[in-house]
């Protein structure tokens, strides 16, 4: 059976445009990645949010946003949270 694409030759043609980014955000954003790709930085940023002090919660609320979407709510043994 056939695969149907909806993107048009020019959609695809304009996808990889890397001379004329969309926004200027975009450029930036790696504009910063290729700065900051360094072990110091890369350190500094391990320290800081690998020390796992950023918010005092429990593993329930740490897991809700992963567990929320994954019960059925018509499945009649699901857990309601």
């Amino acid at each position: 059976m056939g695969h149907s694409n909806s993107r048009s030759k020019a959609d695809v043609v304009n996808m990889r445009n890397y001379t004329d980014p969309v926004r200027d955000s975009v450029e930036q954003f790696y504009r910063l990645n290729h700065q900051n790709q360094s072990y110091d930085f890369a350190s500094e940023k391990r320290a800081q949010y690998g020390a796992l002090n950023r918010a005092n919660m429990g593993i329930w609320q740490a897991l809700k946003p992963c567990y929320c979407g994954l019960i059925d709510r018509y499945f009649p043994d699901s857990i309601a949270f």
